[in-house]
C-alpha cells in the first residue's frame, strides 16, 4: 500500500489514479500530466492479488479513471485480455452490472474466428472500403492464449464464485439471461468446494426464479450466496427454500448459512 501511494498521480481533492510503476508515476508527478498513465492493470490489486480493499480510496480513483477513459472508446482499450481484471474488481466492489457490461465489450473486441489479439488499435480507419470505415485493429499475438484462457476464466467467475468461506453462485450474469425461460447454470463444476451444480429458470411471468443446487456433502462452504440476478434488479419480495418461507435474503440474494447439501427454491421479484 505504501508504494502505491508513492506513485499514485492526483488530479484534485476528489480524484486521481495508480499508474502502472512508480517511476511513470514520478514522471506525471514532474509534470507530464499529458501523458497515458498506464493505468490498465490497476485491477489485479483487488483480484486476483486481493492486497487492497474493494473499497480503499486508491482504487475508488482507479476505477474512476478507468471508467472515465473507456466512455472514450466503448468501453474497450489496448489490453483485451485486462478486461477480466477489472470486471473481477467490480463483482468483489459489490458493482455486478458493471462486471456483465465488460462481459459483452470483452465478448465485442474477440475476432471473428473467436479468439482475442494481444493488443488492439481502436478507432482504426480501413481505407480499403468505399467509404472507410472505422473499426478496431488486432495486433501482437493472435490469437493470445491469455486473452482466450481469460474468456473461460470471465465467464466462470460470473457463474461461480469463491471467496474465502463463502461460495457465490450467479454473482455476476447478465440480467437479461433470467429475463427468458431458458435454464441458466453450471453442472458439475469444480471448484475450493468440491463439485456444485445449480440452475436457474425464469417463469413467463417475469418475476418468479425458481432453482435447484447441489453441493458436495465432504466440502460444503461456510456460507452460499445465490445471486438472482433478473431484469429490472427491483430486488427480491419473498423467498421459499426447500419449501419453507426463508427471509435471509437482501437485495436480491439470497443467503444460507451452513447450506444443506441439496436444496430448491423459489423467488419472486418486487414488482
Amino acid at each position: 500500500h505504501r508504494a502505491i501511494e508513492m506513485c499514485f498521480v492526483r488530479f484534485n481533492d476528489f480524484a486521481g489514479t495508480i499508474p502502472q510503476n512508480v517511476s511513470i508515476g514520478q514522471q506525471q508527478k514532474e509534470g507530464d500530466k499529458e501523458g497515458d498513465f498506464e493505468t490498465a492493470f490497476g485491477g489485479v490489486l483487488v483480484r486476483p492479488c486481493g492486497v487492497i480493499a474493494p473499497h480503499d480510496p486508491l482504487m475508488n480513483a482507479f476505477f474512476q479513471y478507468r471508467e472515465d477513459r473507456g466512455r472514450q472508446t466503448g468501453g474497450l482499450m489496448v489490453w483485451p485480455y485486462i478486461f477480466v481484471d477489472w470486471a473481477l474488481g467490480y463483482i468483489h466492489r459489490g458493482e455486478p452490472d458493471r462486471a456483465a457490461d465488460l462481459f459483452y465489450a470483452f465478448l465485442a473486441s474477440g475476432s471473428s474466428t473467436h479468439d482475442w489479439s494481444e493488443v488492439q488499435s481502436l478507432n482504426v480507419e480501413y481505407t480499403e472500403f468505399t467509404p472507410p470505415i472505422r473499426g478496431t485493429k488486432g495486433g501482437g499475438d493472435s490469437p493470445h492464449s491469455e486473452a482466450s484462457g481469460n474468456y473461460i476464466h470471465f465467464l466462470r467467475n460470473l457463474m461461480l464464485l469463491e471467496d474465502d468461506e463463502s461460495l457465490h453462485l450467479a454473482p455476476a450474469t447478465p440480467r437479461k439471461w433470467l429475463a427468458q425461460p431458458c435454464p441458466i447454470g453450471v453442472e458439475h463444476a469444480p471448484s475450493h468446494f468440491g463439485s456444485v451444480t445449480y440452475h436457474l429458470v425464469a417463469d413467463a411471468d417475469r418475476t418468479t426464479i425458481r432453482g435447484d443446487v447441489q453441493l458436495d456433502v465432504n466440502r460444503k462452504p461456510s456460507r452460499l450466496f445465490i445471486h438472482i440476478r433478473g431484469p429490472g434488479g427491483s430486488g427480491l419480495r419473498s423467498v421459499t427454500l426447500n419449501g419453507v418461507d426463508w427471509s435471509n435474503f437482501a437485495g436480491d440474494t439470497i443467503l444460507v448459512a451452513n447450506p444443506p447439501a441439496d436444496l430448491k427454491f423459489e423467488a419472486k421479484y418486487r414488482n
